[in-house]
């Protein structure tokens, strides 16, 4: 989503050094990230280690599913944030038998 969010843009001319807050009004600063099982039950859906990188570069506040069900609603920043974790295909691209990175 934020790829598109940057590939629109870019094609609108909007400079490079301005991107990241077009990219953050069109997204009203926020994102939901919602998981779901089999039966329509909310799972943990904390970002990847990867899109939390990028939501923290954006600076975009996150409303997610920690792991344990409790609900989160802030930025990945914050010491209350659930800890991401790395999908199995980030694991195998980068050789890694770790679970977590900070």
């Amino acid at each position: 989503m934020i790829e598109e969010k940057i590939r629109i843009g870019r094609k609108k001319g909007i400079p490079k050094h301005r991107l990241i807050q077009y990219v953050r009004g069109q997204m009203d600063g926020s994102i939901n990230i919602l998981r779901f099982d089999s039966t329509a039950n909310p799972q943990c859906s904390v970002p990847c280690v990867f899109c939390r990188k990028v939501l923290i570069k954006f600076d975009i506040s996150v409303r997610c599913i920690g792991p344990s069900g409790e609900s989160f609603c802030g930025n990945l920043q914050d010491d209350a944030a659930p800890v991401s974790k790395l999908t199995s295909g980030q694991k195998r691209r980068m050789h890694l038998r770790g679970d977590r990175i900070d």
